[in-house]
């Protein structure tokens, strides 16, 4: 960064933090006012033209923290306001689930670092690239993985980003592609799989509303019927297909992908001289985590206590449903993988401190920066919690003139909240116990079936927004694990993203709530998908007749 860029950054930063102080002396009320949507906004703006996450939710933080202490009617003394950021801060930072995730992620690094230092990951990239012909190919293979370590977004990020980045290198798929292929496959796969970590969550909300509501039904049975119209999910899962097939990049990704630098570092880290394990002897620290995975959450949820209705699918929902140690067991499982990669170690390279340092001096230098961003970003939700964001925004969505568009609007709404918050449990928290209410009594006495709608636009929009929010943890996660820088991942992935959203709005959400069957707008968007592809591929090769240099346009190389 150059030194007139810190000095801008210095200036914006005591500027703005005049101006809060200055506002705050008003005493103007923020909480639960328009004021409170000024914070996300600016972490926003400064996200898109600072390309600085770390400066872009530092700031909107420190906003949020001198109004919630000094705006209202009474103001606070400064010592109230370091008490009250302090006790903000501390609770994110000591919070139990927080610690285990983050400690999650460093065991995470570790076992990756084992996996290439013992030659792991170099055998398996080799193993993947003989049944990879070509770029297609290696991109088929990436989201295949991602669709199979459906159990968890978290999981499914770190691994197929730790695994695949030697297999993206080889074939040429740029960083920005890689990122979008791992971070599509990964909370978009995971909050509509029947079995997985997100379920008890969305299950758990879902009942206590069923329950107080008096829907005559659970909430595994209401997360059933809203399935099928999980249209974002659905048809983010057919765009990434139809993308890799079509060969066909556009907008800021295309760019991405013309001028790629690919990074060789990660395959060279392993040693070719040392000796290495085969192929299913490197398959089982990732088979050892998946199996103990499986297994502590059958234990933690009580499946042993009925093992005969293991072949039933509502009994591994209850068991999800009942786990309480989820995060836990992914330490557990983590630490069991740890042992197994060390013992590989031993065994082929007679050493193990010398490669464990340096594993953990390798993960300390990768963890760094993703655990700042997801303690700022963890902040900076509690803050806006603090100054009722979220609850401001669905005030505002009481009054409907037609009731049929409510679906519509619910998804825009959640996309917007979890896209300033960047977490989809959280808008899930804020917005399902004040939209489903609405739209059962909608369903009563206007609109049918506006209830099972209203609960896919949620969970949908939750997923859409976290998906493309810059702070998001799970964005976050697949920009290190694929050593892809940040923001550029955001950016290259938002026309992707915001295409699918746009598509599930209009041929999703808008038609299935005026009585139209789902599987047509299956059907029209996976049309409408295709119809798009072909215009790009057009413009694409028109493009290139007419001028060799490089345009925003990108046709890959097909196999």
């Amino acid at each position: 960064m150059t030194y007139h860029s810190h000095r801008k950054i210095i200036f914006t930063t005591v500027g703005l933090l005049v101006f809060t102080y200055l506002f705050s002396l008003l005493q103007i009320q923020v909480k639960l006012t328009i004021w409170s949507l000024f914070p996300p906004f600016l972490a926003i703006v400064l996200a898109l033209f600072t390309k600085n996450v770390l400066f872009s939710l530092t700031l909107p933080l420190l906003t949020s923290l001198i109004w919630i202490s000094f705006a209202g009617d009474q103001p606070a003394s400064l010592a109230a306001f370091f008490a009250n950021s302090s006790e903000l801060i501390l609770a994110n930072l000591l919070d139990v689930g927080n610690l285990l995730i983050l400690f999650f992620i460093f065991l995470m690094l570790i076992n990756s670092t084992l996996m290439i230092l013992s030659g792991a990951i170099h055998v398996l990239a080799e193993r993947l690239t003989a049944l990879a012909k070509g770029k297609k190919s290696a991109e088929f293979l990436i989201v295949s993985l991602g669709y199979l370590l459906f159990i968890d977004d978290y999981l499914n990020a770190i691994i197929v980003g730790t695994t695949m980045r030697p297999l993206a290198d080889r074939f040429g798929i740029s960083r920005a592609k890689f990122a979008f292929l791992v971070d599509a496959t990964s909370a978009p796969v995971a909050g509509i799989a029947l079995v997985s970590t997100w379920i008890g969550y969305e299950i758990g909300l879902l009942d206590t509303i069923t329950s107080s509501l008096g829907m005559g039904k659970s909430g595994f049975a209401l997360f059933l019927e809203a399935l099928p119209f999980r249209f974002y999910c659905i048809f983010m899962i057919f765009f990434v297909l139809i993308n890799i097939l079509s060969g066909v990049d556009y907008g800021s990704m295309a760019k991405a992908t013309a001028s790629s630098d690919l990074n060789e570092s990660e395959t060279a880290t392993s040693s070719n001289t040392l000796p290495r394990p085969g192929f299913f002897v490197s398959l089982l620290p990732l088979a050892t985590l998946m199996l103990t995975l499986f297994v502590g959450l059958w234990f933690d949820g009580g499946g042993w206590e009925q093992p005969g209705r293991a072949l039933q699918l509502n009994y591994w929902q209850e068991i999800l449903n009942s786990a309480k140690n989820s995060k836990l067991i992914f330490i557990i499982a983590g630490a069991v993988s740890l042992v197994v990669n060390l013992s590989i170690i031993r065994h082929y390279q007679k050493q193990i401190l010398h490669p464990l340092q340096s594993a953990l001096q390798q993960g300390l230098s990768k963890a760094w920066l993703p655990v700042l961003i997801l303690l700022l970003a963890w902040n900076f939700k509690s803050a806006l919690d603090q100054l009722g964001t979220g609850k401001y925004i669905l005030l505002h969505l009481s009054d409907l003139p037609w009731p049929e568009i409510f679906p519509a609007l619910v998804f825009l709404l959640a996309s917007v909240i979890s896209f300033i918050t960047g977490t989809s449990y959280g808008t899930m928290g804020i917005l399902l116990p004040l939209a489903l209410p609405l739209a059962w009594h909608l369903e009563q006495t206007q609109v049918a079936a506006l209830s099972v709608l209203t609960t896919a636009a949620v969970l949908d929009g939750a997923i859409f927004g976290d998906h493309c929010s810059p702070i998001s943890d799970t964005t976050v996660m697949s920009s290190f694990s694929c050593q892809c820088d940040h923001m550029e991942h955001v950016y290259t992935q938002l026309p992707y993203s915001l295409t699918v959203a746009f598509l599930s709005l209009t041929l999703g959400y808008l038609p299935a709530a005026r009585g139209a069957h789902y599987l047509l707008s299956w059907f029209s968007t996976i049309v409408a998908l295709l119809v798009l592809f072909s215009v790009i591929t057009i413009v694409a090769k028109n493009r290139t007749k007419r001028q060799k240099k490089s345009s925003p346009f990108r046709v890959a190389n097909p196999d």
